[in-house]
């Protein structure tokens, strides 16, 4: 028999699973809206409409607030039939840039699909 204070315990446990699942799915609703945006401004095609966090962190933002460090990764394509990886790097819920690996090279982007190495 569980006693009151485990069962608050691993209330506040599921709660807090529940919490970071819900913040996990609207930074990935984020990083996936800005990889279409991005996608657009090259005039390139998201393949598989998803992206897929490869690596996730704490760090520090702007405020020196402590928050989520997320990188996502995506492919894209400018003729339908090569497939080329970008990555979206993200700090809490907002994309801080992206970096295309295209054929000429490496290019890293704004999250409003502007080149940030030109």
């Amino acid at each position: 028999m569980l006693t009151f204070q485990e069962l608050l315990v691993f209330a506040l446990l599921i709660g807090l699973l529940i919490g970071f699942w819900a913040s996990s799915l609207r930074a990935r609703e984020q990083a996936l809206i800005s990889c279409r945006r991005i996608c657009r401004e090259f005039n390139t095609q998201l393949l598989d409409q998803t992206v897929s966090l490869t690596r996730l962190r704490p760090s520090r933002d702007g405020r020196g607030r402590l928050v989520l460090s997320r990188q996502y990764s995506f492919e894209f394509s400018p003729d339908g039939q090569t497939r080329y990886t970008g990555r979206l790097y993200m700090l809490g819920m907002r994309a801080q840039s992206a970096q295309l690996d295209l054929p000429d090279g490496t290019t890293l982007v704004s999250p409003a699909g502007r080149r940030l190495d030109s």
